[in-house]
């Protein structure tokens, strides 16, 4: 079967929303002029679910122990590593302007870009560790 010729089962939701759908995708986005993702519209057909994902999407990415940085850098680095180009993209477009990456350290999260010289020493670890999970399943005692 070919990748993405099936419609999909479950469409994301449209506008206008039932107001309290409305507050919550407006919570998630962070305020009414952004237009919420496919993700969280096609959550919101199931409200409890969408609640519960917003609380567990909020603790991973605000309440973590990793510095923010540090976490979009290795969130990048593996969704590029796994071809989650849809993933990779939300977290380009929307997370990442937010914590202070610039675009050209953000591309250098993408295996194909030779120029990581933007990047930190640290965020070169941190890139080198991700490729190591992705290639190997284990972290060597040198890294």
């Amino acid at each position: 079967m070919a990748h993405g010729t099936n419609p999909p089962r479950l469409t994301p939701i449209e506008p206008p929303y039932d107001p309290e759908i409305a507050k919550l995708l407006e919570r998630m986005m962070g305020g009414p002029a952004i237009l919420p993702l496919k993700l969280f519209r096609t959550l919101a057909h199931n409200p409890t679910l969408l609640d519960k994902f917003r609380g567990v999407g909020t603790y991973l990415l605000n309440f973590g122990t990793l510095d923010p940085r540090d976490r979009e850098i290795v969130v990048h680095r593996t969704c590029a590593r796994c071809g989650s180009e849809y993933e990779w993209g939300v977290h380009a477009l929307f997370y990442g302007g937010r914590i202070g990456l610039s675009q050209n350290e953000i591309e250098a999260t993408v295996p194909c870009v030779r120029d990581d010289s933007v990047l930190s020493g640290r965020e070169k670890i941190l890139i080198r560790l991700v490729d190591q999970l992705h290639e190997t399943s284990q972290v060597s005692d040198e890294l």
